[in-house]
Formats: C-alpha cells, sequence, structure tokens
C-alpha cells in the first residue's frame, strides 16, 4: 500500500508539473482536466489497492490491459491528428495561404489541442486548436454558429533578406540546421558593430521571455563580414 501511495502521489505531481509547462508555453490546461486526470489516476492507483482485488489480478492481466489501454490512446491520438491537419489545411484554403508544409503538433495531456504549423516561402503560420470547439471558418460543415467564432492564428514572418542572412544560409552548418528544422524562422539584428543572424524552429516554443527557444542557431558577423561567432544558443 505504501508503494502504491509513493507512486500516486508521483504521477499525480507530474500531473501538475504538466500543468505548469503548458502554461509556459502558452497551452494552459483547464482546471476541470486537471481534476479529472486527478480523478483517474486515484481510481486506477488506490481503488485496486484499498479493495484489495489488485493484487488478485495476475501480472499478465495487468500487462494486458496497459497494452489494451496504450493502443486505445494512440487510435484517438491518430484519429486527432488526423482532424487537426484537416482543420488546418482548411485554415490554409480559406486565408489563401501557399502552404509549402503542413504539421500539427499534440499539446499532451488532451487529445484534442493541437498545436498547427504552417510554413511559407517567407514565415510561418501557428494556429492552436481545440478540436471539440467550432473552427470558424466558414463553410467547414460545422454547426450554424461556427462562422461567428474568431480565428485566433499568429504570424512570424522572417526578416527581409540581405547580405549577411545570405552569408549565413551558406555555411555548411546553417544548412544542416535548416535541414533539420520543419518550420524554420530567420531573424536578424544589429548589435553595436555586429550583425546576428538567428534560425529557430517553431516546433520547439520558447519556455521562457529571458531565455532562447531551444534549438535556435546564431552566427555573428563583423563588420568586415567575418564570422566571429556560431553556434546554438545556450540558456
Amino acid at each position: 500500500m505504501r508503494r502504491t501511495l509513493w507512486m500516486w502521489l508521483v504521477f499525480v505531481l507530474a500531473i501538475f508539473l504538466v500543468a505548469v509547462l503548458a502554461r509556459k508555453v502558452d497551452a494552459p490546461i483547464s482546471s476541470q482536466a486537471i481534476g479529472i486526470a486527478v480523478l483517474v489516476l486515484t481510481l486506477l492507483f488506490l481503488a485496486p489497492a484499498a479493495r484489495g482485488w489488485g493484487s488478485q489480478v495476475s501480472l499478465a492481466a495487468w500487462n494486458r490491459a496497459g497494452f489494451l489501454a496504450a493502443s486505445m490512446y494512440v487510435g484517438l491520438a491518430l484519429f486527432a491528428h488526423h482532424r487537426a491537419l484537416e482543420r488546418l489545411k482548411r485554415f490554409a484554403e480559406f486565408q489563401q495561404i501557399h502552404a509549402e508544409g503542413v504539421g500539427a503538433l499534440p499539446l499532451p495531456p488532451s487529445l484534442w489541442h493541437w498545436d498547427g504549423l504552417i510554413r511559407t516561402a517567407r514565415g510561418v503560420y501557428e494556429l492552436r486548436m481545440d478540436l471539440s470547439e467550432p473552427t470558424g471558418i466558414p463553410g467547414a460543415g460545422e454547426a450554424a454558429d461556427a462562422s461567428t467564432t474568431s480565428i485566433m492564428y499568429k504570424y512570424f514572418p522572417d526578416a527581409p533578406g540581405n547580405r549577411w542572412i545570405e552569408q549565413a544560409r551558406a555555411l555548411p552548418e546553417v544548412q544542416q540546421v535548416l535541414w533539420f528544422d520543419r518550420f524554420p524562422v530567420t531573424r536578424f539584428r544589429k548589435e553595436g558593430g555586429q550583425s546576428v543572424v538567428e534560425i529557430l524552429d517553431l516546433r520547439f516554443p520558447q519556455i521562457r521571455p529571458d531565455r532562447p527557444a531551444s534549438f535556435t542557431y546564431q552566427v555573428r558577423f563583423d563588420a568586415a563580414g567575418n564570422v566571429v561567432a556560431k553556434g546554438w544558443l545556450r540558456d
């Protein structure tokens, strides 16, 4: 029983940790969802231990139940991913966006919350989606009040091209970064006498405003056009 309580406590604390991280990346989890998750974990961990029947179930039966639950979750996730991609493509068509690539990333623990990304020639669109709500896109074949729902999205444009960006993109290391990035955004700024080019992938959100997003690559040039520093940004 003591081991069960410790395991229950670890999983419950993990739920609250996930909720904190989700809030930091602008994907908050509702209090209702947190409460339901805690209740489900309580039933799964404590009910069998309190009644004593959990020890009477064979290990093989527990493994089969776990495999069945995992299979159901994967199936639901695949279905939700398909719906998220469909919604993202409808959004691109409605906004007349020439998409070079689309992707839907899950925002766990909810199966209905997804982060949609659309890569274009000059930047990346981001559309946060709740599949349990109307899209707000006319003609989507949903409820009659769907057209009154606002469409909230963000656009991250690339910096206008210049010699520094072209020179950075020509570096072998940057070419590898661009091969890895699915939704890259290029930024440029001046810092004193240096020119700074940064490339980040929107698949990896910025957790804290005082820290760079994960997998952000930076190249610094001096006034003469020489590379003075390059590499991944660290905290």
